[in-house]
C-alpha cells in the first residue's frame, strides 16, 4: 500500500465528496446572489477550483486503480458499502 498515492476507494470518497461539496457551494451562491447579496466568490469559482482539485487527486491515484471508481459507485448504489452513523 502506497503512502503516497491515493487507491482507487479512497478515488471514489474524495472526488466524490468533492463533486458534492462543489454544488452545495455554488447553490449558496446562487442563493446569496437571488436575495440581492454580494458574496465574495463569483458564481463558477467553486466548480473551477474544484475541477482542479479533482485533477490532482487523480494524478495522485495509483495507475493501477485508475479506472475502478466505476466499480466502487456500483458498490454504493447496491448498498455494499453501507456507512451509517457518520
Amino acid at each position: 500500500m502506497s503512502k503516497t498515492k491515493f487507491n482507487g476507494f479512497e478515488k471514489y470518497f474524495i472526488t466524490t465528496a468533492l463533486k458534492h461539496a462543489i454544488e452545495e457551494a455554488e447553490e449558496n451562491i446562487k442563493e446569496l446572489v437571488r436575495e440581492g447579496k454580494r458574496p465574495i466568490y463569483a458564481e463558477g469559482y467553486f466548480e473551477m477550483v474544484g475541477k482542479d482539485l479533482i485533477a490532482k487527486v487523480h494524478n495522485m491515484t495509483l495507475k493501477r486503480d485508475q479506472g475502478t471508481q466505476v466499480k466502487f459507485k456500483k458498490l454504493f448504489e447496491w448498498g455494499a458499502l453501507n456507512i451509517t452513523g457518520i
